[in-house]
């Protein structure tokens, strides 16, 4: 989804509900919930680099979850709930803050958070579907403003004879062209 305005989108997501949506964290036993939050939050930096995105994770925490420092460079935020307050409180908060901001999205499937944001007028997109499109990263930065490189064709690539060919002749259309002057310094 693609931001209505100038500023870069911004996303606030229910972290432990998009989690339980994305199917590669979700389905691994031996994976530490710490661990499947990091590679969450990398799959998330991989996209808000990629998209030119801002995002601010929300998970529940309590008084043993240590928060990591964030890096100056990180695209993600991420936010712990201290009790008794939860992450649907800082979530529903975030999005008060932003009320009618057209360059915010909600990712949740939070029924009670999705009809907060609509009441605020921020759009939403259930985590089920935005797993989906994190699946599908583009393949370079948007921000940088330059198109993936186009799909070869091997059937319209050149043999390494052509190649030769096409050689040849600019170095002899090089040869037949008149050495350039140098300037006149007057």
């Amino acid at each position: 989804m693609e931001p209505r305005c100038g500023r870069p989108q911004e996303l606030l997501i229910d972290g432990y509900n998009l989690l339980l949506a994305v199917p590669h964290l979700r389905s691994r036993q031996d994976s530490t919930l710490q661990a499947a939050r990091r590679m969450l939050e990398q799959a998330l930096e991989r996209f808000a680099r990629r998209t030119g995105t801002r995002v601010v994770l929300f998970y529940d925490g309590d008084r043993s979850v240590e928060t990591q420092p964030q890096t100056g460079r990180s695209h993600v935020r991420v936010c712990f709930s201290r009790p008794p307050e939860t992450a649907d409180d800082l979530l529903m908060r975030a999005i008060e803050l932003r009320h009618g901001a057209r360059y915010v999205r909600v990712i949740t499937s939070d029924r009670q958070i999705r009809q907060h944001a609509r009441r605020h007028r921020i759009g939403t997109t259930a985590a089920a579907a935005f797993a989906d499109e994190l699946e599908r990263i583009p393949a370079t930065p948007r921000a940088t403003g330059r198109q993936p490189p186009p799909e070869l064709d091997p059937d319209l690539a050149l043999s390494p004879a052509e190649v030769d060919q096409w050689e040849q002749l600019f170095r002899s259309a090089a040869a037949a062209e008149p050495p350039a002057q140098p300037l006149d310094p007057r």
